[in-house]
C-alpha cells in the first residue's frame, strides 16, 4: 500500500510538471499549473516527512 502512495505521488508530480511545461509554452493557463505543481510538491514533502516521525515509546 505504501508503494502505491509513492508511485501515485510520483505520477502526480510528473503530470503537474507536464502541465507547467505546457503553461510555459502558453498552451495551458499558468494560474492553474503553478499552484497545482506547488501543491503536489508540498503534499509529497509532507508525506515523506511524516513517514519517519518518531511516535514515542
Amino acid at each position: 500500500m505504501k508503494k502505491s502512495y509513492i508511485s501515485l505521488i510520483f505520477l502526480c508530480i510528473l503530470f503537474s510538471f507536464f502541465l507547467y511545461i505546457l503553461s510555459l509554452l502558453q498552451a495551458f493557463p499558468k494560474i492553474i499549473a503553478f499552484p497545482l505543481l506547488f501543491g503536489v510538491i508540498v503534499i509529497a514533502l509532507s508525506y515523506f516527512n511524516h513517514r519517519k516521525r518518531f511516535k514515542g515509546f
